[in-house]
């Protein structure tokens, strides 16, 4: 009786666990998301998986390790992670890539770190900066990365791009382009 009851447990926990691990990525499909928690919308990539549990927005094609487009909203109250500076109200966008920029540079995980160009753009009407860099990875692979970001009330929106320098950057960057066009607050 007690092996029935051991087995029967056995087998309850090994359907909780591989439901868990089916849900944690959706696929998406080539349409328009909308996320309320994070108010915002896109187009989403084809055949791209959404990580489901995290405090940011996460996509990959390929693996984490290989590829993300990763959309974070940070309140302007809270300091950067890195170098602890504080946002302003209403600041200049260059005064926000030129801080987005340290924080990037004195993340310890970014090896190498150069920025590449650093540039103002729009993004959905909003003036916005674009920061584009290259750093090694703690493993040694080189990584190629683009940050957009701006200020809307009191959010600062980071919209990221990172993927393997050799191959995946370059031929999965038009998705990345597509998405930050489509991009919009709600």
């Amino acid at each position: 009786m007690k092996k029935i009851k051991y087995l029967i447990s056995g087998m309850v926990l090994c359907v909780v666990m591989s439901g868990c691990a089916m849900s944690m990525w959706t696929k998406l499909e080539n349409k328009e998301y909308s996320d309320g928690s994070r108010a915002f919308k896109a187009i989403m990539p084809q055949d791209w998986m959404r990580l489901n549990y995290d405090r940011d927005f996460v996509l990959t094609h390929d693996g984490l390790a290989l590829n993300l487009i990763n959309v974070h909203r940070i309140n302007q109250k809270n300091p950067l992670e890195f170098t602890k500076k504080k946002y302003a109200d209403n600041m200049m966008i260059t005064d926000l890539a030129e801080i987005e920029s340290d924080n990037l540079k004195m993340n310890t995980n970014m090896l190498q770190f150069s920025v590449l160009s650093n540039t103002p753009i729009d993004i959905s009407g909003r003036e916005a900066y674009r920061i584009e860099y290259q750093y090694e990875n703690k493993n040694g692979l080189p990584i190629s990365g683009i940050q957009c970001g701006f200020q809307h009330k009191q959010w600062i929106y980071r919209i990221k791009y990172e993927a393997a320098s050799q191959h995946y950057f370059s031929s999965l960057k038009s998705d990345f382009e597509a998405f930050l066009k489509s991009f919009q607050t709600i």
